[in-house]
């Protein structure tokens, strides 16, 4: 789960069906390679009612999500153009467009599943997401890191740049994601934004990696770069805030240096959160 421009963070990839990962400046992450069950995209749901309730007629709509969650939501809808079906999206305090691939075989399922993602992250935390893609299409980088791995099974999931969070593969990957790999990738562009050279990272995270003891790392994948490992703990900061002050004690305990520049980064990222009106 990374973001683009090589030279920038980059995305979520999947090899031949198993996880693989490759580290770049900022390595690759994998794709989800399950396939939904025959029609499943076809099933109504509560959350395809809401959207199709909000694109019938303009106005503010209650939003149930997945996990229980409930917001208020609108939906302005724009002619297709070069291949995307573009909606301006207000939900909750947070405004952004929604870009979905005419080639995706049901956009309005596309639409509902991006909305149930989105409206389980943070209120306060999601906004940096400015735009959300929906490709049916691959990740445009993955004849590059195929190449450099010499690996043809390489494919992407997901990448963030600038304000832009894409999910490639959708027709099949959108149905598995994790809201969490949106909070992976939010924290690319939180990276990115603070970041004052190449590495995508905020200062003094290097620091932070190195204090907190070589290989103490929140995942996995976090080992890939240090903008990967930005980014996974972000996630897992935000997911252990989420889950009440014992998880995060832990965190704290574990990870104190990286926890003192993310309490300071959430603290800056909070204040700079919209509010009602």
């Amino acid at each position: 789960m990374k973001s683009h421009s090589l030279g920038s963070s980059i995305s979520a990839r999947v090899a031949a069906g198993r996880p693989r990962t490759a580290a770049r400046k900022g390595a690759p992450e994998q794709a989800a390679t399950r396939r939904p069950d025959k029609g499943a995209r076809h099933v109504p749901s509560v959350q395809q009612a809401a959207v199709a309730a909000a694109l019938a007629k303009p106005a503010w709509v209650v939003f149930l999500n997945s996990a229980g969650g409930r917001e208020y939501l609108y939906i302005r809808p724009h002619k297709p153009s070069k291949g995307q079906i573009p909606y301006d999206v207000w939900v909750g305090t947070s405004h952004l467009t929604i870009s979905i691939s005419q080639q995706m075989p049901h956009p309005q399922a596309a639409l509902a599943r991006a909305l149930d993602l989105y409206t389980q992250l943070p209120q306060t935390t999601r906004y940096p997401v400015r735009t959300l893609q929906i490709e049916a299409s691959p990740d445009p980088y993955d004849a590059y890191f195929q190449a450099k791995y010499h690996d043809p099974s390489l494919v992407g999931g997901s990448s963030a740049q600038g304000q832009t969070v894409s999910i490639w593969h959708a027709a099949t990957n959108l149905f598995y994601l994790h809201p969490r790999r949106l909070d992976h990738e939010i924290g690319h562009l939180i990276g990115q934004a603070r970041s004052q050279d190449h590495t995508f990272c905020p200062p003094g995270w290097y620091a932070a990696i190195k204090s907190d003891g070589a290989g103490n790392t929140v995942s996995s994948y976090a080992k890939e770069s240090p903008d990967e490992d930005f980014a996974e703990s972000w996630s897992y900061y935000i997911l252990d805030r989420q889950s009440g002050g014992q998880k995060l004690a832990a965190f704290r305990q574990k990870f104190p240096h990286r926890a003192r520049l993310l309490d300071a980064i959430y603290a800056d990222v909070v204040s700079k959160a919209p509010r009602k009106s």
